[in-house]
Formats: structure tokens, C-alpha cells, sequence
């Protein structure tokens, strides 16, 4: 599959799909080989390229490390230098500390898996000799319509399958079967052949060309034929959930996506670990606070290169730029370059609050707080919170609870919802693209030598398709320079 989702909750995501469907279903065991990856080229030259990259997310982060390594047998001697104007390599790939107690916490506030076919984090976190978490097998999950859950896991594994296939039927398997297939025809995108300029022809290329172009609940409903009670109860609470989107307005692939945690884990300490050593791996020069202010390309000796202004007011000349951040957000004076003509991606609003303490076993019209589940997760009619998960159970009773939901939470919210709290963290970002159907996509070369990196994010967005991204162009960039240099030899 693909890891999927910056800014979800790996807890929540995985259980969901692991107790409902995989409960009653073969899981997925297929495995990522053969992957495309950088061949070792014979050096031809000495010369030198310039790369600046904007951004130290993942796609920044990625996007270094593999031209690094695409490189690394070439006589053209690679020069990147990362702009990143917070002093936090990760970008959206967060992770919070909270002292407690004799000891600390670490909760991720966004991105917060990555799965076992999700070729580059996965191994890239092996390489760099990380842990990994995986989440409890025993804690449970409700499905909550804003009045009452109109779904809740129980213990007792036979008792959990049986009343899915009393309440849903044969839906589980059908969107389970389907889920399947989108993950094998994504996963050819490791093996694809060259590198991609166009993400709708590599959409179509992969055999998913259709899921994008239609509404989730149109395609399972209308075109597919799924129980309407299925898709209300299990399939939007993980949109929800993982996009913060209902069926309604997210894609259908986004939609399966959402469905596809299989083998869902994270790195102890945090996933942006990842990025810290992609970057640190790379080689490259890092001016963390550095805001880059212009980008203006220029002519030297009739050959592209651009002019990089950051918030130090220095200005330095490259062969080549890799913009990593959504462009509306970056505020960057862009000089003699088309980017008037981008499509916008909308992106979705999203507050996260961490709160400690106990829920109010009342408000949710239980019998008592040990009833609880774990993981409760909502139907569209809910409109307090998108989903409410458990990140640590602590010594004294309490527990560290993560709230996603699409409006802040005041305190008097956290009234209702708990039955006491202490403490409480709060944040609000532009979390992950609306992944609406239909969207143009922005190209992956905006002009000669200067690249998108989040041209995939309106297909898919989540850590491994950043990585997905930033390899390709990385490839992009090898392929032309090594040409350039073999044929200037010639």
C-alpha cells in the first residue's frame, strides 16, 4: 500500500482496518521488489551542478538524499543546499514531547505512519537502524454518530465477526478486494521505467485513472454497488479519519487510500528521524531559518539557472531548484517564472488538540469509563470531533488523548467531553490536500530545471508518496545532467 496520510493517526487508522476487515479477510502479503532505483553510472566528466531545494519535509528531505545517491558515481559533483525557513527538518512530520511523571512521551502530531510496502520509508528507516512502534493489538474502537456508537469492537474475536457479517454482509470483502487491487497497481510505480514528468498520465499509466476522477461515495455506491450502511459506519470514518474528508469530497482513490494500513507502523521517537537523516545522509548544506524570499531565473552563457534570495538576503546561483512546499503558502516572489498558470491545491484545515486526562464515559452514553473504547472514530453527522485516540495510557489513571476535529476546541468542549483534565496542547495547520476529483494537476518541471515536488499530492499525499516524488524528480535530474555531460564528451 502506501503509508497515507500526513497527519493521521496510526492507532486509529490501523485498527479500524485491521479488527473490521482483516478480522474476517486475508490480509495483503505481497512485497515490494525489484524497485526502480538509481543504476551506477560511469563517470564521463568533472564539473560541478547546483541544486537548491525549498523545504525540509519530506519531499525536500527525500529529494536530497536520492540525488545524493543517484550521484554518487558520477564525475559531475553535486553541490544541494536546503532552504527551510523553521529551524525543523520533517515539515508536516512532526513529533511532540510531553513530560509527565518520571518520564516522556513522544505522540506525533502529524504523519503518523508508514506501512510495510511503502518501499522508501520503510526501508530507509531500516537502513538508518531505527525501531520500529507498532499499535496495541488490544485496544478497541467505537464508531460514534455524534448521539451514540452505532458500532463498538468487542474483546472476543469470533463475537467481532459476527456481527460484522450480521450487520454488513459480503460489503467488507468487496471493498477489501478492491482496496487490493489499487494498492498492487500503485505499488507498480517503484518499477515504473523512466522517470515521470505528468502525474495524470502516470495515473493512467498505473491503471488508476478513473479513481480520481470520481467522488468515493459515487464510485462505491453508485458505480460498485456497496452497502450504504458499510460506507457510512466503517469506510468514512477512516476518510475522516485519515483525510479529514467525508465521502462526498474526496476521491476514490483517496478513499482507498484511507483503507490500506496493513502492516501500519512508525518510528519510535518520532518519523521525522527519517527526514533528519535523509538530509544528514545527503551531504547537502542546510540553512534552517532561511526563508526563501525570490527565485529568479537567469541566463548565463545561454543556459537556465536560477537566482536564490533567502530571508539572510544572500544570493546564490543554481543549476537547478526543487520546490518542497506548497507553493500558495511559501509567500516566495517567483521572478520570470510561470507560475501564475499552477492550478492551486486546496488544503485542508485541520486542529489537532493532545489533551490529558479521562473521558467522560457519560457523554458518550456508556457505563463507565473502563467501558470505553480506545479509538472512537465518526460518522459525518458527528460534528464535535473527527475522531478521538488514546496515545498512552499513563501510570496514575489518566491518558494522553489525541483529538482531531475541524473546528478548535475550547475549553468548554473539553468539559464535555472529559470527566477531568489538566493539561492541553492545541494546533491548527494546513494538514494534507483536499483530495477532491477532478483536480488539474500542477506539472513536476514548472519551467527547465525547476521542480514540483508536491505536484503528486492532489493523487495521493502522504510520506511515501512525498519520497515517491522527491525520487523521481532526483532521477530527473540525474538523467538530464548525465546525458548532458556524456553528449558534451561525444
Amino acid at each position: 500500500m502506501v503509508a497515507f496520510k500526513l497527519g493521521s493517526n496510526n492507532k486509529l487508522l490501523t485498527v479500524l482496518y485491521v479488527i473490521f476487515l482483516v478480522l474476517i479477510f486475508n490480509a495483503y502479503d505481497g512485497e515490494t521488489s525489484n524497485v526502480a532505483y538509481f543504476e551506477a553510472f560511469k563517470p564521463v566528466g568533472n564539473n560541478a551542478k547546483k541544486v537548491a531545494i525549498i523545504g525540509a519535509g519530506v519531499g525536500g528531505a527525500s529529494t536530497a538524499y536520492y540525488l545524493s545517491k543517484a550521484f554518487a558515481n558520477s564525475s559531475v559533483h553535486l553541490q544541494t543546499t536546503i532552504y527551510e525557513r523553521s529551524f525543523h527538518i520533517g515539515g508536516r512530520c512532526r513529533a511532540l514531547e510531553i513530560p509527565y511523571g518520571n518520564r516522556t512521551y513522544v505522540v506525533e502530531v502529524g504523519a503518523s505512519i508508514f506501512i510495510d510496502v511503502n518501499y522508501h520509508m520503510t526501508n530507509a528507516s531500516k537502513e538508518f537502524g531505527f525501531k520500529f512502534r507498532k499499535p496495541p493489538a488490544d485496544m478497541r474502537v467505537g464508531i460514534w454518530d455524534g448521539e451514540q456508537f452505532v458500532f463498538e469492537e468487542s474483546k472476543w474475536y469470533y463475537v467481532n465477526v459476527l456481527k460484522i457479517l450480521w450487520k454488513y454482509g459480503l460489503a467488507p470483502m468487496r471493498v477489501k478486494n478492491m482496496t487490493r487491487d489499487k494498492v498492487r497497481r500503485f505499488l507498480s510505480v517503484y518499477n515504473y521505467p523512466s522517470p515521470f514528468t505528468d502525474i495524470r498520465s502516470l495515473s493512467h499509466a498505473l491503471g488508476l485513472g478513473n479513481e480520481p476522477q470520481h467522488t468515493a461515495e459515487h464510485y462505491l455506491k453508485n458505480l460498485n454497488n456497496v452497502y450504504h450502511l458499510y460506507l457510512s459506519h466503517f469506510v468514512e470514518p477512516a476518510t475522516r479519519v485519515n483525510y479529514g474528508s467525508n465521502l462526498d469530497d474526496i476521491h476514490a482513490l483517496g478513499g482507498f487510500i484511507s483503507l490500506a494500513p496493513e502492516g501500519a507502523k512508525g518510528v519510535e521517537g518520532g518519523n521525522y528521524q527519517v527526514m533528519v537523516e535523509f538530509v544528514n545522509r545527503s551531504g547537502a548544506t542546510v540553512k534552517l531559518g532561511n526563508a526563501v524570499k525570490k527565485v529568479r531565473k537567469i541566463s548565463d552563457y545561454g543556459k537556465t539557472k536560477y537566482e536564490v534570495v533567502g530571508s539572510d538576503e544572500k544570493a546564490e546561483v543554481f543549476d537547478a531548484v526543487v520546490l518542497a512546499a506548497p507553493i500558495q503558502f511559501t509567500n516566495i516572489h517567483f521572478e520570470n517564472i510561470k507560475v501564475n498558470h499552477l492550478p492551486e491545491i486546496p488544503y485542508r484545515t485541520l486542529h489537532v488538540t493532545f489533551v490529558i486526562g479521562r473521558l467522560n464515559w457519560k457523554y458518550f452514553k456508556h457505563s463507565s469509563y473502563e467501558s470505553l473504547p480506545e479509538y472512537i472514530l465518526t460518522t459525518k453527522t458527528s460534528t464535535k470531533f473527527n475522531s478521538i485516540g488514546t496515545s498512552h495510557i499513563l501510570p496514575d489513571g489518566n491518558a494522553i488523548i489525541k483529538i482531531f476535529s475541524e473546528k478548535e476546541l475550547m475549553d468548554g468542549d473539553l468539559d464535555e467531553l472529559f470527566e477531568r483534565w489538566s493539561w492541553v496542547y492545541r494546533k491548527v495547520w494546513k494538514a494534507y490536500p483536499q483530495l477532491l476529483p477532478n483536480q488539474t494537476y500542477p506539472p513536476v518541471e514548472i519551467e527547465d530545471g525547476f521542480y514540483y515536488v508536491n505536484s503528486f499530492e492532489p493523487l495521493i499525499s502522504a510520506m511515501e508518496t512525498e519520497a515517491v516524488s522527491g525520487n523521481n524528480i532526483a532521477r530527473l535530474i540525474h538523467e538530464r545532467w548525465e546525458k548532458f555531460d556524456i553528449k558534451a564528451k561525444l
